[in-house]
């Protein structure tokens, strides 16, 4: 209506005006930008290596976390392997009774449930573990012939799956 009030040479101008005093009520200023994560070498390999299911540990059990899950998803971006971990606001049925059973990883029932979704690689964040680093280390030596090692460094260690116990 206002803009049909100028005269026609004058429209051009009210319109920018009026689209950069909108965009200007809604800026925050100043714009604060966030560095991304640094991702873990052991991702570089997985981007070469076959295709196949990719579950990432911690896995994040209790339903407050599952948006935790998230972080995996933007690892993603550097193999896009399908993978076990994911996160959306819908959150399938299926989903929420693995996500129980693959918070006790390393175990034989996470390993079962592993499995059944045919997974090939697994990656074990030791920087996320918060001080249990030690003890899933210990767990994981019962399963040392299931994994093959295809990358470690003090952030994350990728296995293959070779074998289901």
């Amino acid at each position: 209506e206002l803009l049909a009030r100028l005269p026609a040479r004058r429209r051009a101008i009210g319109a920018a005006a009026a689209i950069g005093l909108a965009i200007a009520d809604l800026a925050v200023v100043p714009l604060v930008w966030y560095r991304a994560p640094v991702l873990p070498a052991g991702y570089s390999l997985l981007a070469r290596s076959p295709r196949g299911p990719l579950a990432e540990f911690p896995f994040y059990g209790e339903r407050i976390a599952f948006p935790l899950h998230a972080q995996y998803m933007l690892f993603s971006t550097a193999h896009w392997m399908p993978m076990v971990n994911g996160y959306s606001d819908v959150i399938p049925n299926d989903f929420r009774s693995a996500a129980a059973v693959l918070d006790s990883f390393p175990s034989d029932d996470a390993f079962a449930v592993l499995a059944r979704r045919r997974v090939r690689y697994v990656a074990v964040h030791w920087d996320m573990y918060a001080g249990r680093q030690e003890a899933v280390r210990a767990g994981l030596e019962r399963y040392r012939a299931n994994l093959r090692v295809l990358a470690s460094d003090a952030r994350m260690t990728l296995y293959e799956v070779v074998a289901y116990p």
